[in-house]
């Protein structure tokens, strides 16, 4: 063999062990991509398994705080007893906290409690003077102005009630 087979050796040998390099990335790629498809199928599946556990544990709170939704009395807007107006606001306040922070299921309270919130909330809102004992007197609309989380969340109750049933188009 002379120099210039020796050569053509080389640049077949270079050449096959490039071949060999492409298919060797190849299939690194290709195992990085499934790799990577099931990782992000594995995360998902985790996701839907922490979403389910939440909800039951959000869930299971309503029946925690069920006492306090039942217990709720009725006011009387002619001669309202302070304590009662405290009471149900301080519900209503902590029923929008747990809302808001996610600690109870938002979907179960709206449907058991929507109307009762709103009616509550108003009657609180129209009541002109509420005898706190210790010669403190307020309005309702004082009251609910020391509850911010119930203010949005009145608010938000309202509108889901003015826009039950409304039409939806699709399209």
């Amino acid at each position: 063999m002379d120099i210039n087979d020796w050569g053509l050796v080389a640049a077949f040998a270079s050449s096959i062990a490039a071949i060999g390099a492409a298919i060797a990335s190849f299939l690194a790629l290709s195992t990085a991509k499934k790799s990577k498809d099931i990782s992000e199928q594995a995360n998902a599946q985790t996701m839907e398994i922490h979403n389910s556990e939440m909800l039951a544990a959000q869930r299971s709170q309503v029946i925690a705080i069920w006492g306090y939704l039942s217990s709720l009395s009725d006011i009387d807007p002619n001669s309202p007893i302070g304590v009662d107006v405290i009471k149900n606001m301080n519900t209503l306040e902590l029923v929008a906290v747990c809302c808001e922070g996610k600690m109870i299921d938002k979907d179960v309270v709206l449907r058991t409690f929507m109307d009762t919130y709103i009616n509550i909330y108003e009657v609180i809102e129209r009541l002109t003077k509420v005898d706190l004992g210790g010669g403190k007197i307020k309005s309702g609309k004082d009251i609910i102005n020391e509850n911010n989380a119930a203010q949005e969340f009145y608010a938000e109750v309202k509108k889901l009630k003015i826009g039950q049933g409304k039409i939806k188009n699709n399209g």
